[in-house]
């Protein structure tokens, strides 16, 4: 009898004592599980601050070389004309980033500039009477200092040169469909299509260069359009004469147009 409960007891012992094995197996498999899942966080944690540093480092070299580009700019008060350094215009929406290849220079509307420009405070005000009907209209609305100010600091600032060019698209936003990256384009406007290595004008005064026109004679869209407003506006039928005063460039185009519409 005692012999058979000495038996029992080492049985029974030799089962605790597998149980406890499995215990701790599965203890060890809990532990390894865990210690890897911590591992792995770790991991993603240090990769994620990384590339936060790198994003850092990165924005930081760009603010501290920032990108510029030359622009023919007028001194409103002296008329000096100048080649300055300025940053690139922001895109804006319903707008496209081009980068100019040509842009023409108005003999006629851009040499007026120049020369009124050059004038006294005095002479720019004889010679431009609207902005000076503007400035008393803003001294009723808004009071003498309050005006002033706006005028002196006008007077202060540089005015952009050109309004017709052609490039190539660079960017486009969001909003604009009509347009991508690489297309050639004629710009017109006077503060977008300016004397610049980049502008930014509405999708609006852009349009796209056929295949086979070079960017050198599409830089000329926006005076054909000019002369080709000017026939509408005169609604000339087939067959009429029509005088044209003033053979500049816009007149060499206009009268070109006129024959091609049967005058």
């Amino acid at each position: 009898m005692q012999q058979l409960q000495g038996q029992m007891c080492i049985f029974k012992t030799q089962r605790k004592t597998d149980a406890d094995s499995e215990s701790d197996e599965e203890l060890l498999c809990y532990q390894s599980r865990l210690q890897a899942k911590c591992i792995t966080l770790l991991c993603a944690m240090l990769l994620k601050v990384s590339f936060s540093y790198l994003v850092f480092l990165l924005s930081s070299n760009l603010r501290n070389n920032a990108i510029v580009m030359q622009q023919l700019v007028q001194n409103s008060r002296s008329g000096a004309i100048t080649v300055k350094s300025v940053p690139p215009p922001a895109l804006k929406r319903g707008m496209v980033l081009v980068r100019t290849c040509y842009s023409v220079i108005s003999a006629g509307t851009e040499r007026s500039k120049v020369e009124l420009g050059k004038k006294s405070l005095l002479g720019k005000a004889m010679a431009r009477p609207d902005l000076v009907r503007l400035v008393l209209k803003q001294i009723k609305e808004q009071g003498l200092l309050d005006t002033a100010s706006r005028v002196l600091n006008k007077l202060g600032t540089d005015s952009a040169m050109g309004y017709s060019s052609a490039g190539v698209v660079v960017e486009v936003a969001d909003d604009v469909s009509e347009f991508r990256v690489g297309d050639k384009v004629a710009c017109a406007g006077g503060g977008y299509a300016s004397h610049a290595e980049l502008v930014v004008v509405p999708k609006n005064l852009v349009a796209k260069v056929p295949e086979g026109v070079s960017l050198q004679d599409a830089a000329y869209t926006t005076l054909g359009a000019i002369a080709l407003q000017g026939i509408r506006q005169a609604a000339p039928t087939l067959g009429e004469s029509v005088m044209v005063i003033g053979l500049g460039l816009l007149g060499q185009l206009l009268i070109q147009l006129l024959k091609a519409n049967g005058c």
